[in-house]
């Protein structure tokens, strides 16, 4: 019991003095800054949401020259495509409707409400059983207001 109470201090002033003095203060530290060589130059293709750019780059460590950026072209704009149902909205739940750019892939979704005529179903592409759903949420909503 004795030599516990010994060694119990001693650990706990080397628990709090590695709390204090991380390891990573041992490390090597931060790597040599580049002496850039801004010697060549590199042109950047315009994406959906930047335009194109010619630009100065160092040759040792590949950095861009923010300073010596020349704009060649505007950006492309997303190309959309159609809005697509994920879940589909139902008397008082919301749905979800997601679509995406064909050239990046960023996703846009929105939050779409139930309508009577949400499913389309005079395209003759659904089931009249549909109908009948459309139907009696009509009647529901008039007498329970649900």
């Amino acid at each position: 019991m004795k030599k516990l109470r010994k060694v119990l201090p001693l650990f706990l002033a080397l628990l709090l003095a590695a709390a204090v003095f991380p390891l990573a203060a041992f490390a090597e530290g931060e790597p040599e800054p580049c002496a850039h060589d801004w010697s060549a130059k590199k042109s950047f293709a315009a994406t959906c949401t930047k335009a194109s750019y010619r630009a100065q780059v160092c040759k040792r460590c590949g950095a861009e020259n923010e300073e010596c950026k020349t704009i060649t072209g505007p950006a492309r704009g997303h190309k959309w495509s159609k809005w697509r149902t994920v879940i589909e909205a139902y008397q008082n739940d919301p749905g979800l409707d997601k679509r995406n750019c064909t050239i990046c892939g960023e996703e846009e979704s929105k939050v779409t409400n139930f309508t009577m005529f949400n499913r389309n179903m005079f395209s003759g592409t659904s089931d009249w059983t549909y109908f009948w759903d459309y139907v009696f949420a009509y009647i529901r909503f008039i007498f329970t207001g649900k």
